[in-house]
């Protein structure tokens, strides 16, 4: 079995809560609004009998022309950049 494919996520401006780690709490804001942005991860695994391979690179859209240089989660907060996952899981019982 063979799954490929492009998982995207969209979400649009809005005012995002605002942290405080002084306090280690979230609070409502209405002073900056985070611009909207498109998250894309592509995504590839098999299985074979009871051997599976995975392998994910998120946030590939991140430095293109639709990415931008990333995006904010929280004012002053930065999310996730371009990471690479990939995985084996091997079982040894039928």
């Amino acid at each position: 079995m063979i799954q490929a494919g492009i998982d995207v996520h969209y979400r649009s401006a809005y005012f995002a809560p605002a942290y405080n780690p002084v306090y280690q709490q979230y609070h409502l804001q209405n002073a900056e609004e985070l611009d909207g942005f498109v998250h894309a991860d592509l995504f590839f695994n098999f299985k074979v009998k009871n051997f599976r391979f995975f392998a994910k690179i998120a946030h590939i859209n991140q430095g293109g022309p639709f990415g931008g240089d990333g995006y904010l989660i929280t004012p002053l907060y930065p999310g996730m950049r371009r990471t690479f996952d990939m995985g084996v899981i091997w079982q040894f019982f039928d």
